[in-house]
């Protein structure tokens, strides 16, 4: 499991944390079934959870709630119920994390 964090900026002004997330398999692949993601401080878990979807190459995240401290060390959770994966991570500065651009696959 990998995690990289960065601010989530909603238009409103207030900024959150955010966290670019991907969990492989033994084959390589996404996780085979959905997982739940979390944010932990200091081992106190933050803001709701967020989910990864099964099959999924990687889960874009975000806590609007969770205000961000910037060179602040967290810890990114994710569970399927069974196992519990951690990934540290640190929020180096306050610069958001860029917006997705939606493209078209010649491939299906």
């Amino acid at each position: 499991m990998g995690a990289a964090l960065g601010t989530y900026e909603d238009g409103s002004g207030r900024l959150g944390v955010s966290a670019l997330v991907t969990i492989r398999g033994e084959d390589g692949q996404g996780p085979a079934s959905p997982w739940t993601l979390a944010l932990a401080r200091d081992g106190a878990p933050l803001g709701t959870t967020a989910a990864y979807d099964a099959h999924a190459a990687y889960a874009l995240a975000a806590w609007p709630d969770v205000a961000p401290a910037e060179g602040g060390s967290y810890a990114v959770l994710a569970s399927d119920g069974e196992r519990t994966l951690s990934a540290a991570a640190t929020l180096e500065t306050g610069a958001p994390l860029a917006v997705p651009v939606p493209s078209l696959s010649l491939d299906g």
